[in-house]
């Protein structure tokens, strides 16, 4: 096994480890807020954290993936990538979270369904928080310790799942009280990976307007593309709100979403690997490295989804409650959805890593354009249905799109994409033939 495959292996190993075991406990999460919750609150919650994981990326300019790029590529010491990238999110995170205070009655009318204000306060305090842990995440990943990074994803969400169990046991069922547990769990976890990562990173902690500059030079060409990554992922659950304006509604498309994001495991940890090897990486071989990776995705998703499809019919609605049966029709649309997701976050990664993010922005400004003009289109005739369909056709035209332009400047045809090959499997653990 060469030492890129086997490099890429282990950190996916790690990836696997943490974003595997923490889609089910986020699935956990759904589950508890479904069944504590009535189906209008929990609408108003899953609005909540669909707004808290688009300003995770929206309230911070590129710093995260500034932080790995500047370490791998422009050797930057790690603590100064660190102390550039908290500073940066902290001052753009509390701003944020500043703002939209001021605006919380527009949005407890708006997208948000009627949340109540101290449900919206709570889940403002998380902002900068998650700034700062996904920062610790990205400079763990950028010096190769994926471990710490796989203790970030889990901790997390254990932390909220724990402060949930005991809002549940010991009050009534509340927004605000959920909100609170979330905020309270993602403290806790950003102050256990910081308390690791502290004095463990060679190099000198330090605040050089020098890199100031050159982080945010790259971070705000990276910040265009993630924003409108996040924005085509959330905004159809915030127009469902605003045109359908049933918090069941939400509830329902929420739960249906949640669940096919779980076949994202593989991809994420896939993309968590690839991007700070790719960054270190020129030429032809950061492709066919990619093209391996986004093959044996592709299977796992497909796999995946077809036993999905096979046993959401009886599990949807044994799991999360009779009420949710309605998700299952939505969840078909979903899975393919998430599949063509995936390879744009694949192939997305292969040219933030080459620095041509220009590619991205293009792309997913393309889809997110499809998605806003379907959701406006089709939610006031069709419901959550229309926003799923809106979901699957805008992924597959922006994975066309990424696609192509990578079949341009390498030679890769999409069944070497797409298809995996007998070989792809071969090599991956340490026993097996190299």
């Amino acid at each position: 096994m060469s030492a890129p495959t086997q490099r890429l292996v282990r950190n996916t190993g790690w990836g696997l480890l943490g974003v595997g075991l923490s889609a089910p406990l986020a699935l956990a999460i759904q589950v508890l807020l479904a069944r504590w919750l009535p189906p209008a609150e929990n609408g108003q919650v899953q609005a909540a954290l669909s707004l808290l994981a688009v300003l995770a990326f929206a309230a911070q300019p590129g710093a995260v993936a500034a932080s790995i790029h500047r370490v791998r590529a422009a050797g930057t010491a790690p603590p100064e990538a660190l102390t550039v990238a908290l500073s940066t999110v902290t001052v753009t995170g509390a701003a944020v979270a500043a703002v939209l205070w001021l605006g919380r009655d527009a949005l407890a009318a708006g997208p948000l369904v009627g949340l109540p204000e101290w449900a919206l306060g709570w889940m403002l305090l998380a902002v900068v928080p998650q700034l700062w842990l996904l920062v610790l995440g990205g400079v763990a990943r950028a010096t190769d310790r994926f471990s710490l990074w796989t203790q970030a994803e889990l901790g997390s969400r254990l932390a909220i799942l724990a402060a949930l169990a005991v809002g549940v046991a010991a009050t009534e069922p509340s927004p605000a009280v959920a909100l609170a547990a979330v905020c309270a769990g993602v403290v806790v976890a950003t102050g256990m990976v910081a308390a690791r990562l502290a004095g463990d990173l060679p190099g000198r902690a330090r605040l050089r307007w020098g890199e100031v500059a050159a982080s945010l030079r790259f971070g705000t060409r990276t910040y265009l593309h993630t924003l409108t990554g996040q924005l085509h992922e959330r905004v159809d659950l915030f127009l469902l709100a605003v045109l359908d304006g049933d918090p069941v509604v939400v509830a329902t498309y929420a739960v249906a979403v949640g669940v096919a994001s779980r076949l994202r495991v593989l991809p994420l940890a896939l993309s968590a690997a690839l991007f700070p090897q790719l960054a270190g990486m020129r030429g032809e071989q950061g492709a066919q490295l990619l093209a391996r990776a986004t093959r044996i995705a592709v299977a796992v998703l497909v796999v995946g989804g077809l036993a999905v499809v096979a046993v959401a019919p009886w599990a949807m609605p044994w799991v999360f409650g009779v009420p949710y049966a309605a998700s299952v029709p939505l969840l078909w649309v979903l899975l393919p959805a998430t599949a063509t997701m995936s390879v744009s976050l694949l192939v997305g990664r292969f040219f933030q890593a080459v620095d041509r993010q220009g590619v991205l922005v293009v792309a997913q400004g393309v889809g997110v354009a499809c998605n806003l003009v379907l959701n406006l289109w089709w939610i006031p005739a069709f419901g959550a249905a229309g926003a799923a369909w809106a979901s699957l056709v805008s992924y597959g035209v922006q994975a066309a799109w990424c696609v192509v332009a990578l079949m341009r400047s390498h030679d890769l045809s999409p069944w070497s994409l797409l298809v995996i090959r007998p070989g792809d499997l071969r090599g991956l653990w340490p026993s097996g033939p190299t």
